[in-house]
């Protein structure tokens, strides 16, 4: 069951999950996957194989923006260095935002974690943590962009930070959600084994 029904999802581009390739996306061969990211694997290859339809090679990299791609290969990166992609675009490289390709194709948001219980149900007070951590950081987005701003100075646009604060990240579960939850699933259960057939009951 889902925590107060809080997420992390977008709808329609969200700058932190992407594809950075040397070639356009229909004429990749071998694409580096992110090591350390399963879901946004996992999107990329429903996106490849089931809307592009065209099979590639997979394999791991370590994500750098210093790293040199031949030609017709790409990789997924996400976070902090998707957003220094984003800022810096170096020379050559075409940029994919993975959560926009998705949604140009199933009109849906594309969710990318929520807060779950499958047993027993946290206490109110937990709850409350959950909720009050939200309103405080809501409230705070100001200073989270300064600090981001800081942390990472001249290396990710500062207004790139703020639309990705204030517009791209959605916080709230909607039934669109569980729509497109449910057909990831559906799409994405050739490439994993999930333990749930369904996330009907998230709400």
């Amino acid at each position: 069951m889902s925590l107060n029904d809080y997420c992390i999802s977008s709808e329609g581009k969200v700058d932190s999950v992407v594809l950075v390739a040397t070639s356009d996306i229909k004429d990749l061969e071998r694409v580096y996957l992110d090591p350390i990211s399963k879901s946004a694997n996992l999107l990329y290859k429903v996106i490849q194989e089931d809307f592009i339809k065209k099979k590639v090679e997979y394999d791991y990299l370590r994500p750098d923006i210093a790293n040199n791609y031949q030609m017709n290969t790409g990789q997924v990166i996400i976070g902090d260095l998707a957003l220094k992609f984003l800022s810096q675009r170096p020379g050559g490289m075409k940029i994919y935002d993975l959560s926009e390709l998705w949604y140009l194709e199933t009109s849906l948001p594309f969710t990318f974690a929520t807060f779950n219980y499958y047993l027993n149900k946290p206490n109110p007070n937990e709850i409350k943590l959950i909720h009050d951590s939200f309103i405080s950081g809501m409230s705070n987005i100001d200073n989270i962009l300064k600090d981001f701003t800081t942390k990472y100075e001249s290396k990710v646009d500062s207004k790139l930070i703020e639309t990705y604060l204030n517009e791209r990240i959605i916080y709230k579960l909607t039934e669109k959600h569980l729509d497109g939850i449910n057909l990831f699933h559906e799409l994405s259960a050739k490439f994993a084994k999930w333990e749930k057939r369904s996330f009907n009951n998230i709400l």
